[in-house]
């Protein structure tokens, strides 16, 4: 059995709703595979799915960065979807008018660069940890807060705290 096999049965296990099961086809793997991470993160986060180990044994640091998701320190530029996890510190750039979703988890660190015009959505959990360092001319931020720590709170347009009362 190949490890997007194992991989698929560890997320039956955990619960994987059936629409991802019928979605996860015979053969998939690499881009195909990254891009549900990213659509099933709700899930992902809930389950702490797949597990860290999981994630090392199955997959190199510079495989899963190619598809923006980062367990080692590094770079990312321009990509529109970014996972944070373990103990990894990135600087995310995000380009001019560019949109970016990210997820910071575990004992992460990420220091964003915004460019004039762009967007970015980052949910901030476990205990990971933000800094904006530039944010240019009409670049927004905005964050859902669960726990973690944000350096540059007013550098924020917006931080929902997803502790608190609706």
């Amino acid at each position: 059995m190949d490890k997007y096999q194992k991989l698929k049965e560890d997320g039956i296990a955990h619960g994987m709703c059936q629409k991802m099961q019928d979605e996860w086809k015979e053969g998939l793997s690499g881009e195909g595979l990254f891009r549900m991470y990213f659509r099933g993160m709700d899930f992902c986060i809930e389950h702490d799915w797949p597990s860290l180990e999981t994630i090392h044994e199955f997959f190199s640091a510079e495989e899963l960065a190619e598809h923006g998701i980062y367990i080692a320190n590094g770079t990312s530029e321009g990509q529109s979807n970014v996972a944070v996890l373990g103990d990894a510190e990135v600087h995310i750039y995000v380009k001019p008018f560019d949109v970016c979703d990210i997820y910071v988890r575990h004992n992460s660190k990420v220091y964003i660069h915004l460019s004039t015009g762009s967007y970015c959505y980052i949910s901030i959990l476990d205990n990971s940890e933000v800094h904006v360092v530039e944010k240019e001319g009409g670049a927004r931020i905005c964050a859902s807060y669960y726990s973690g720590y944000v350096a540059e709170p007013n550098m924020f347009d917006k931080i929902h705290d997803k502790n608190e009362e609706e």
